[in-house]
């Protein structure tokens, strides 16, 4: 399930921050509140408020450190299928068996997503196309977009371009006619680009599970059915209610805060 996106009226941050203001105005009240469940104690009302504003910043954090790890990743992948034609025609230019050439247009077409040429039966070698394009991550940046599928699909995709590269390198390596002059076709560059691939690939699902982390738990102290920030404040007003009176003006005040019950999938 996609998370809608917060917005000012409605969004995480406006449960806390109402939640601040529903505070402050049970600490006005002074003694006439008091009661006699720690839950609502002033105490542990302002605890609950400081996990509310630091799950918040968690997320922020985790978010800013996702997009930077994303964009590496892709501007890395995005120039994998030039440097894997290159290695192709580098490779078809030394004389290698049909074979070996066969088997290296094979990897490049899974890695670039082109398709073979039905005229004369002939490879498309040139295409640079690419499949599975980046639709993963619009991990928030403020967008609430949370979709496990396609963050599934869109990994995998990653990974397996990884390993299709691999298996090109390790091709090249086995070949003893592979002696480009070119710096960046030769075999230590491409495994040093393969680390980088591999390097790249690990941050950013390693950013991604983080996202996924500080979103689950700002989740769970603002929404948690018993222990939640929302459900503090529904039994504050309870309280309150019963303490001064439905008329109180302060109840009043109170009661009109709003607190809204986000779905997060």
């Amino acid at each position: 399930m996609t998370v809608k996106k917060s917005n000012s009226e409605g969004g995480h941050a406006k449960n806390v921050a109402n939640f601040e203001d529903v505070l402050v105005r049970c600490i006005g009240l002074s003694t006439v509140y008091n009661p006699s469940s720690p839950e609502l104690q002033i105490g542990n009302l302002q605890q609950l408020l400081s996990e509310g504003r630091m799950a918040l910043d968690r997320l922020i954090d985790a978010l800013s450190e996702a997009d930077i790890a994303i964009n590496n990743r892709k501007i890395l992948f995005n120039a994998l299928s030039g440097l894997t034609t290159k290695v192709v025609n580098a490779i078809g230019a030394n004389g290698v068996s049909a074979q070996t050439l066969e088997d290296a247009r094979g990897i490049q077409r899974k890695i670039t997503g082109a398709r073979a040429s039905k005229k004369n039966g002939n490879e498309n070698t040139d295409a640079e196309t690419e499949t599975n394009k980046d639709t993963l991550e619009s991990v928030e940046g403020n967008k609430e977009t949370n979709n496990p599928q396609t963050r599934s699909s869109s990994q995998q995709s990653f990974d397996l371009k990884v390993e299709h590269f691999a298996r090109l390198v390790a091709l090249t390596q086995r070949e003893p006619t592979f002696n480009p002059n070119e710096s960046e076709l030769q075999v230590p560059a491409l495994q040093n680009k393969l680390a980088e691939l591999r390097e790249a690939n690990t941050r950013a699902a390693y950013a991604i599970s983080e996202v996924e982390a500080a979103r689950r738990h700002r989740n769970h102290i603002l929404y948690d059915k018993k222990t939640g920030i929302c459900a503090c404040a529904k039994k504050i007003k309870m309280y309150v209610k019963s303490a001064v009176g439905a008329t109180n003006a302060i109840f009043k005040q109170i009661n009109r805060i709003p607190f809204k019950v986000i779905k997060t999938g």
